[in-house]
């Protein structure tokens, strides 16, 4: 349990490390090319999965209760 806990922690710690750089340092709509295969693109979902729902957050909510 212990090593699943740290694998788990480590990478959500990458996970948020990532999100952070990202929206500091790439302005929304802006794409950075990394190298020739990986290109980020800063975008934002106000959505669910695939966008669904976009600017409905009352769904999301109805669905948590």
């Amino acid at each position: 349990m212990f090593l699943f806990s740290a694998i788990a922690l480590i990478v959500l710690s990458i996970s948020q490390l990532g999100s952070y750089l990202v929206n500091t340092l790439i302005p929304i709509g802006t794409t950075v090319e990394w190298t020739g295969v990986i290109h980020l693109t800063h975008i934002r979902n106000m959505g669910g999965v695939f966008g669904m729902f976009q600017g409905q957050g009352w769904v999301f909510a109805l669905f948590s209760v």
